[in-house]
């Protein structure tokens, strides 16, 4: 399967999970598209849901701000889709080329996400 532009190769999403320990993709669909900034889609595997976004135009600055307020509003009890972590560490962005970035998150349960939680600001 490979993803139309300007998504990710699928050889190039398997190289981005095959470290997190998520086991074999199982699947991957389309939530919301803006093509000039974000791209967030549900990733299945066989370890469970989770969202995977391609962000546009965006800088490293930007992304660790969203992470850390992303934190922040967990420690604050507010259901947030809070950025995957593995063995206690908070899994990077990975660039995929110029301000391209791959960040994946895990899929908050029990509510559907508003458009709003979709798309960055």
């Amino acid at each position: 399967m490979v993803l139309p532009l300007p998504y990710v190769s699928d050889s190039r999403l398997r190289e981005y999970l095959s470290p997190l320990s998520m086991g074999s993709m199982v699947g991957v669909r389309t939530l919301s598209s803006d093509k000039t900034r974000a791209i967030t889609m549900m990733l299945h595997t066989e370890l469970g849901h989770f969202l995977l976004r391609q962000t546009h135009s965006t800088t490293e600055r930007s992304l660790q701000f969203e992470q850390a307020l992303l934190l922040y509003l967990q420690t604050c009890n507010v259901q947030v889709a809070r950025p995957f972590s593995l063995n206690g560490e908070i899994c990077p962005w990975e660039s995929v080329g110029g301000r391209r970035y791959l960040s994946i998150f895990h899929y908050p349960l029990g509510r559907n996400l508003g458009n709003f939680e979709l798309r960055p600001t």
